[in-house]
């Protein structure tokens, strides 16, 4: 699938970027770390009631955690075509 980073740099990849897949749907990030909360950010999350939070699972990342869960303020290694799954779910 070719994206508008792409298309402007005759169909080559941004080095700079990756793309990141959350909740089915592509996004293109910077290379590096993304946070818990810029994830937030990023997919236009909606507030939630002050008892909710988001959870956000995900899977084929780096090294020898390839799948985890992303908690507030922690941070993750993004990989090309890493996949975020970002819930609500009950505060425990």
């Amino acid at each position: 699938m070719t994206n508008e980073h792409e298309a402007e740099k005759g169909g080559k990849p941004d080095p700079k970027t990756v793309t990141i897949i959350v909740n089915g749907t592509e996004y293109e990030v910077p290379k590096g770390k993304i946070s818990y909360e810029n994830l937030l950010v990023l997919i236009e999350a909606p507030s939630l009631p002050e008892d909710q939070r988001y959870q956000v699972m995900y899977s084929k990342g780096n090294g020898p955690k390839p799948t985890g869960t992303l908690m507030e303020g922690e941070s993750v290694e993004v990989k090309k075509e890493m996949e975020f799954d970002v819930t609500p779910a009950n505060r425990s």
